[in-house]
Order: C-alpha cells, then sequence, then structure tokens
C-alpha cells in the first residue's frame, strides 16, 4: 500500500507541473511579418524594416530575407509604425499596426523604385559656324586621317567625303 503522504504529494507536483506549463503558454507578445515586393509583385531581400511603437518609442529591426519575407517575433502589443527602406527605392511607410498579444498580423510591404541620379556631363569644343556666309569648309586632321575609314589614307581621298564636294 502507497502511504497517503506520497499520494499527496505526487499530486501536488504534478498539479505544479501542469499550471507552470500553463503559466508559460500564457504569452504576452504578437508578430508581426509579412513579405516585401516591388510593383510587379517580384519580392525583394535585404530591405530594412523598422518596427516602431507609436506610444513608447520601442523601435525593432530587421532585415527581409532571400525570397523577402520578414518575421517581428516577441513584439509587445501597441501600435505600430513600420518602415521599409532600401537605397534606390523610395521608403514606405505602414501606420496603425495593431498588434494583439498571442496574434500574428500579416502586413504585405510594395516598395516603390526610387529617382535614380545619374548626372551626365557632355563637353565638346562647339563647332564653329560662319553665319555670315554660305560657304561649306571642312578641315581634314589628323584624327579624321586615323579614325575614318579608308584605305589609302590619302588625305585627299577624305576631301572627297566633305559636304559640297563633287
Amino acid at each position: 500500500m502507497i502511504p497517503i503522504r506520497s499520494v499527496t504529494l505526487l499530486g501536488t507536483v504534478a498539479v505544479l507541473a501542469t499550471v507552470l506549463t500553463s503559466l508559460d503558454a500564457q504569452l504576452t507578445t504578437g508578430t508581426v511579418q509579412g513579405t516585401v515586393q516591388d510593383p510587379s509583385g517580384a519580392v525583394v531581400p535585404a530591405v530594412e524594416l523598422t518596427l516602431l511603437n507609436i506610444n513608447t518609442n520601442l523601435t525593432l529591426t530587421q532585415q527581409s530575407g532571400p525570397v523577402g519575407a520578414y518575421i517581428f517575433s516577441n513584439v509587445p502589443p501597441g501600435n505600430y509604425r513600420l518602415r521599409a527602406k532600401l537605397q534606390n527605392f523610395k521608403t514606405s511607410e505602414i501606420s496603425g499596426i495593431p498588434v494583439e498579444v498571442n496574434r500574428s498580423t500579416v502586413i504585405d510591404v510594395t516598395i516603390q523604385p526610387g529617382d535614380l541620379t545619374q548626372k551626365l556631363e557632355v563637353s565638346a569644343a562647339a563647332e564653329i559656324i560662319d553665319t555670315q556666309s554660305a560657304v561649306v569648309r571642312t578641315n581634314v586632321d589628323s584624327r579624321m586621317i586615323t579614325e575614318l575609314p579608308s584605305s589609302s589614307r590619302n588625305p585627299l581621298a577624305f576631301a572627297e567625303m566633305a559636304p559640297g564636294s563633287t
């Protein structure tokens, strides 16, 4: 026969284990997850994502993975703003994201291509135009002789290519 004291102790341990396990299962946070895409629907990896609690200024950061997916785990409940940022793309911002206890909020983000700034500098000597005369003139210089196709490299052969020559 098993003493009552042992049964009581065993029962107490079983109840405590059950209570402690259920307390561990009581989550106090939620998750925010989603996918980052461009306007064509293609996934965008390596996007810097910032989740900001509007009330407490708690800031969490993540990067989207190789398939554009991201997940913020263990997010305290509250009202959040999500910012997605990547070079050569416009920053995208979504406000009013509610995070609730033990819930997953799905926010898919579309980021637009940004304005690419390119500097194109063209410099060349201005052509000299004689506005007083209708005479057409051409100078055959060494650059023309070396760069233009010719079988003889004779400067007089290039004269025939000049505008107005016959």
